[in-house]
Parts: C-alpha cells; sequence; structure tokens
C-alpha cells in the first residue's frame, strides 16, 4: 500500500461481524501497530449500505482497505468481491483487497492471496501423493505473504505509474494500446522522422545560403568582367581614336568639300547629293564605333541571342588592329565560307576575344619583328560545336603555369591583375563552352575555346 501510494496518511478499514471477519480484523490491527506515521479507522459498527456517500467524501491521502465481510453489522450476509462492487467505485480514495477474488470490483487491488496458484500448488502435491509417493515425503509450502496483484483499470483512475509497482506484481485486465506494445519502435520511428525533418531543414537552408553565395558570387563576376572590358578598352584607346578619328575626319573634309559647291551659282547638285551621302556613312560608322564602347563599358549579365561568330571576330579584329599595327604584329584571319551560328552574348563573347588577342600580342613583345605573327582560326568540329584558336608565336607557356593560367590572380606579366583568363573562362563555361590553353610543336601558344553551335536555320 505505501509503495503504490506513499503519501498516504490515513487508511480506512471496512470489516465485517463473523467470527471469520473477526479473525481478519485482528490480524490488520497486529500489522497496524507496526506502522508509523498511518492513522487506522476500523467502520465495523456501520451497515455496508451506508457507506457508500462516506467514502465518496473521505480527506487526502487516504487509502481504503476492504478486510472479509462475511455479515455486516446490520446482520446482512455479503460476498467480500459483490461488497468491493459496491464499494470502490464511488470511494474518491484507492481500495485495497486481500483476496483476488475481489480483483475486478473497481478495487486497485494489493498483497492479495491467489486461490487460483494455491489451488494449482495443492493439485501438484495431490499428484504427487497419487503416483504413490509417501505423503509424508511432499513438502508443504507455507506462505507468509500474498501475491502483488494489481487491476489495470484502478491503476489508471488513481494515476500510479507502473515504476511503483513491485518487481513480481502481476497486472490483470490490461488493455494493450499501441504505445504500450510498440514504444521503442514508435519512439524510433520519431526520431528517424525528427533526423530526416533536421536533416532536409538543413539542406533547405543550406541551399539557401548557396543560391545567395551564387547569386553575390554572380554579380562579384559581372563586376570583374566589367572592369576587365574597362582595362581592355584602356590598352585600345589607340585603336579607338583611330576608328573614330578617321569617319570624323572623312566627315569634315566632305562639309567642306560641300561649302565650296554651294559657293558656285549653279551648284551641281549630283555631286552635293553624293557628298551628303557619304557624311551618313562616315556618321554611321562612327556611330557604330561609340555604341560598341558603350556596350563593353555597360554593366551587365549575360543575355545570349543569335549571333555570327564570324561577324564577331571580324569586329573584334577591327578594334585590335590599330594596336596590333603599332606593336609590328600581323594579324591572320581565318573564316569558314558558311555562316558560325551560336547563341551567346556579343559583348562578353568580344571580352574573350579581346582579352585572347591582347594576351597573344603581349606574348611576342620580345621577338624579332618578322615573327610576330598571330593567326585566329575559326572552325567547325563535328557539326555540333565552333572552336576559336588564337595561336601566336611567342615564349610559350611553361608547365608550371598551364595547369594555373585560368586560375584567378594568376599572372606572367609584370603588371598583370590575373583576372582576365580567368573572367573569359568564366564566361565561355555560362554560354556551356570549354577553353584551353597548350603550347605549339615549334614554337608559341594556343589558347582556344568551343561554343555549341546554333541552329541552322538561325
Amino acid at each position: 500500500m505505501s509503495r503504490l501510494r506513499p503519501e498516504i496518511r490515513h487508511v480506512v478499514v471496512i470489516g465485517g461481524v463473523s467470527a471469520t471477519d473477526h479473525l481478519t480484523l485482528m490480524r490488520i490491527e497486529n500489522e497496524a501497530r507496526a506502522i508509523e506515521g498511518v492513522d487506522f479507522d476500523f467502520w465495523t459498527n456501520r451497515p455496508i449500505g451506508e457507506m457508500r456517500y462516506a467514502l465518496g467524501t473521505l480527506p487526502p491521502e487516504t487509502a481504503i482497505l476492504l478486510s472479509t465481510v462475511e455479515r455486516d453489522i446490520a446482520g446482512q450476509r455479503f460476498y467480500t468481491f459483490h461488497v468491493a462492487a459496491a464499494l470502490a467505485p464511488v470511494a474518491n480514495a484507492p481500495m485495497f483487497i486481500l483476496s483476488a477474488g475481489s480483483l475486478g470490483s473497481g478495487a486497485l487491488g494489493g498483497q492479495v492471496v491467489d486461490f487460483a496458484a494455491l489451488g494449482t500448488s495443492a493439485g501438484k502435491m495431490a499428484a504427487r501423493v497419487l503416483s504413490g509417493l509417501p505423503a509424508a515425503g511432499v513438502a508443504i509450502e507455507e506462505r507468509t505473504k500474498g501475491t502483488p496483484m494489481i487491476d489495470w483499470r484502478a491503476m489508471k483512475r488513481w494515476s500510479i505509474p507502473r515504476s511503483r509497482l513491485p518487481a513480481n506484481s502481476v497486472v490483470r485486465f490490461q488493455t494493450d494500446s499501441l504505445w504500450e506494445n510498440y514504444r521503442w519502435y514508435i519512439i524510433a520511428g520519431l526520431g528517424v522522422l525528427i533526423a530526416q525533418a533536421l536533416t532536409i531543414a538543413a539542406l533547405v537552408t543550406q541551399r539557401a545560403m548557396r543560391r545567395g553565395a551564387e547569386a553575390q558570387l554572380q554579380t562579384q563576376r559581372v563586376e570583374l568582367a566589367h572592369a576587365s572590358r574597362v582595362s581592355t578598352l584602356g590598352q585600345l584607346a589607340t585603336s579607338l581614336a583611330h576608328e573614330l578619328t578617321q569617319p570624323l575626319g572623312a566627315i569634315l573634309r566632305n562639309a567642306e568639300a560641300a561649302e565650296m559647291f554651294l559657293q558656285n551659282p549653279q551648284p551641281d547638285l549630283g555631286e552635293l547629293k553624293a557628298i551628303v551621302g557619304d557624311i551618313r556613312k562616315d556618321d554611321e560608322r562612327a556611330g557604330g564605333v561609340i555604341d560598341r564602347m558603350r556596350a563593353l563599358l555597360k554593366r551587365r549579365s549575360i543575355e545570349t541571342a543569335t549571333l555570327d561568330l564570324s561577324e564577331l571576330l571580324e569586329d573584334t579584329i577591327a578594334l585590335a588592329r590599330i594596336d596590333a599595327d603599332s606593336r609590328k604584329v600581323k594579324l591572320d584571319l581565318d573564316l569558314p565560307a558558311s555562316p558560325a551560328v551560336i547563341l551567346g552574348d556579343r559583348v562578353h563573347l568580344q571580352q574573350v576575344l579581346l582579352n585572347l588577342i591582347l594576351n597573344g600580342m603581349d606574348a611576342m613583345n620580345d621577338c624579332d619583328v618578322e615573327d610576330r605573327r598571330l593567326c585566329i582560326r575559326l572552325e567547325e568540329i563535328s557539326g555540333k560545336r565552333w572552336q576559336v584558336k588564337v595561336k601566336d608565336r611567342g615564349t610559350g607557356i611553361t608547365a608550371a603555369a598551364t595547369a594555373q593560367v585560368f586560375q584567378p590572380f594568376f599572372t606572367t606579366k609584370p603588371k598583370g591583375l590575373g583576372m582576365g583568363l580567368a573572367i573569359s573562362r568564366t564566361i565561355v563555361e555560362a554560354h556551356g563552352g570549354e577553353i584551353t590553353a597548350g603550347n605549339n610543336p615549334d614554337r608559341g601558344a594556343t589558347f582556344s575555346f568551343t561554343l555549341p553551335a546554333g541552329p541552322k536555320n538561325a
């Protein structure tokens, strides 16, 4: 009792008035004297029928102990099970019993006499005697303590945890729930689900962080590409000035000629018309140069469109031609007869071409003038890709530099930043292509990149 309800300080003992009832009550009184801190109140002078209300108003920290009740004070005879069934459900305190026969009535249980176990033991002894074993040789077992037996339903009613039950307790009327039968499987399953949820949350967070980092990296790449284009235009300042000086000078000369014709009393309108046409063409030429400069100077991300790679190479060579002439470098352009259609960004691909052409010319600064020759070749590969090769006749690439030539901040130039080839690789790979570098069999190096071919009917 004290193990199941350690807070008990008061016990109400219900018993009968028969001779058997008196013997049981005497045993309870003897046991009660040895228990300290608990008051025992024996209800033997009340009829069983009048106890229902009183048992429903017991004070806290109270327990009920049902002794044997064969006859109450009113002379009414009972079976102890019926007494328990009448009183336990209405009591506001748990009822403990002495006999296993009263289990199932609503009582909690207790250290009970298990008649079924006793009957089984007696039957085994009788069977041994009947089999011929002398009766004197059969050991008789005496039990002074009962079997701890609990009604699972009452245990739930009074919120008694299973941990308080003795190790050898017998729990009756237990309804196995899903949790009771598969507790560890459920816990393991929940653990797996929680681990998966945490993993998914971590992956989603990591993905968001990676996307943010990729967006930031893309922004930085655009900034670096823009800076590289501005730097390239700085190197081509002489070429750009020449490109603008020629059409502007032609416009000036044509304007002066038109003024002279207009001074005649009868100017030749045909000549004036031709002069105006030349001025218009030179203006468009100068405007084209300015538009190309503006496009290269503009900060922008990759925007794909249908391009003719041959035309793009010709425009790029035109930008670099004056710089090549000042360095005494001969530019050879080898183009296919058919259009080289691709899908790409004109400005970014022109940046790659300019970078490779300028690097090739830089590589031949220390060569003899007759050896300064840069070959730019465009060819189709298997009808699926276009390859651009920029071949110089410089000093070539060292074995150590070959593996790092496209790495950021790696450069062999005294004043180089080491970003041109790294940005070029990023641009080419963004177009679905590949860029490589290697030494020529005779002398110099070749930088080449491939791009997927566009639709033939574009």
